[in-house]
């Protein structure tokens, strides 16, 4: 036990990017993604996945991705095995693509600047079982082994692509971490993996939202979060402090007669 407190305590102070600036632009869940022609998630998919996108200033950029500690846990006691009739556990993701649109259409070509790692925490159960689910109900730590810290394959282009070196990497289905203000420290609550990669994207280009999908074991998540330039945040705030500039002006007359 008081190996397992030291490795958390390690594990809970993951410096992302000792970058002054750094700030985190984009935040958002994905979820389960639908199939149309049954209006049920694909391969039985539930819960979410959470993704944080940081400016680490100019244009370049800190990307994270864990699980929330939600959906439905393992419904059968033998791994590797059809799960018995009922919900299908929650799928553990090891591929990882993201978009980044650009303002007035088109995406934004990235360069991956540095291999992703994963921070590793031994897996806690969190109120859920370890498991990496899925439609076959692959158990974590039997099937799939320990969870790994290392890095990942990681490519950009118009797309830019987080594969898994083996499944120990794979962002198990329940982990749930917390982190700082400004997405630089995180803090493990349940445990499992927690993706960060480095990159740049074309500095051309203003950056009006991303997207993302996650999928693994058949399941796939996705979501998308759509970004105000800063540019358009001044814009939209301007026409109020006009109002504020002619009270003061007035207020200034005022006092000067």
């Amino acid at each position: 036990m008081k190996k397992l407190l030291t490795l958390a305590s390690i594990a809970c102070l993951l410096v992302i990017g000792a970058v002054a600036n750094s700030q985190i632009i984009c935040e958002w869940n994905l979820t389960a993604s639908i199939d149309p022609g049954t209006g049920l998630p694909v391969q039985g998919g539930s819960g979410t996945y959470h993704v944080v996108l940081v400016s680490l200033g100019g244009n370049s950029y800190g990307i994270a991705a864990y699980a929330n500690n939600d959906g439905n846990a393992a419904t059968s006691l033998v791994p590797g095995t059809a799960a018995p009739p009922g919900p299908i556990p929650k799928s553990g993701v090891g591929k990882l693509s993201f978009n980044f649109s650009a303002t007035g259409g088109g995406l934004i070509t990235t360069t991956a600047t540095n291999a992703t790692n994963t921070a590793n925490l031994p897996y806690l159960y969190g109120g859920f079982p370890n498991n990496f689910g899925g439609p076959n109900n692959v158990a974590f730590g039997t099937a799939a082994g320990s969870s790994g810290a290392g890095n990942w394959g990681i490519s950009g282009g118009s797309t830019l692509f987080f594969n898994a070196a083996d499944e120990t990497f794979f962002l198990t289905p329940h982990a749930d971490w917390t982190h700082s203000a400004d997405g630089i420290l995180y803090f493990p609550g349940a445990g499992g993996n927690l993706m960060f990669g480095y990159f740049n994207l074309d500095a051309s280009k203003t950056l009006a939202g991303v997207s993302a999908s996650f999928q693994d074991s058949g399941q796939q998540y996705t979501g998308t979060c759509g970004i105000v330039p800063e540019g358009s945040a001044l814009a939209m705030v301007l026409p109020g402090l006009v109002p504020l500039g002619f009270l003061m002006r007035r207020r200034r007359m005022k006092a000067s007669a």
